[in-house]
């Protein structure tokens, strides 16, 4: 990796999340591409997410609260207080290994036409030893080879934390769509990968 460390901004929607966001926040600070901002909303939370967020101490997370919106509106708040090249929108209970962001900035090779998604997976009652992963096909793929892969298997998901997305693109292809509170991924992701180059 160059010496040039691109800024990616952190989106994360949280909304009483008390039992994951600490474990979601610490993760994030322990990334090895250093040049990261964390901008977390919280969603009008009932519970102790705000005050478990404040406790994690690194001067790259911003809170903001709001009242409660749902997680596509959460999402484009964030998005507009972000500075960086590139965006990744992450929930509140996901996790990752400290090498994420780098990896994922390593198969960029500077470019701000594709979108860069990881492997992913799902483990059950907060056990990690439940971890199953989805099945990610490697290397360069154009958005009709994803649809073949994805939705003709009638899996319309795309988990937005495995997306590492320029902010030309999100520019392009427009944010988050309010007005839905179910599959807002499939129609977000549907317009960035239309704006896309390639997968």
């Amino acid at each position: 990796m160059s010496a040039h460390q691109p800024l990616v901004s952190v989106c994360i929607p949280a909304y009483n999340c008390e039992q994951y966001i600490q474990q979601t926040l610490n993760c994030l600070c322990a990334q090895n591409h250093l040049n990261i901002e964390l901008i977390m909303v919280n969603d009008g939370s009932t519970d102790r997410t705000l005050a478990l967020s404040e406790s994690v101490n690194d001067a790259r997370l911003r809170i903001i609260s709001v009242p409660n919106g749902g997680a596509a509106k959460a999402r484009n708040i964030a998005y507009q207080h972000a500075q960086g090249e590139y965006i990744i929108f992450f929930d509140a209970d996901d996790y990752i290994q400290p090498d994420f962001i780098s990896q994922q900035i390593s198969q960029l090779n500077n470019r701000t036409d594709v979108v860069v998604l990881s492997g992913w997976g799902r483990f059950y009652n907060n056990d990690l030893s439940t971890f199953k992963a989805d099945h990610t096909p490697e290397g360069e793929i154009t958005f009709e080879e994803w649809i073949n892969l994805y939705w003709y298997n009638c899996n319309p998901m795309t988990n937005p934390g495995r997306a590492l997305i320029p902010t030309t693109i999100i520019e392009k292809a427009g944010l988050w769509n309010e007005e839905l509170s179910l599959n807002d991924d499939l129609e977000f992701f549907t317009r960035i990968f239309l704006n896309s180059r390639a997968i």
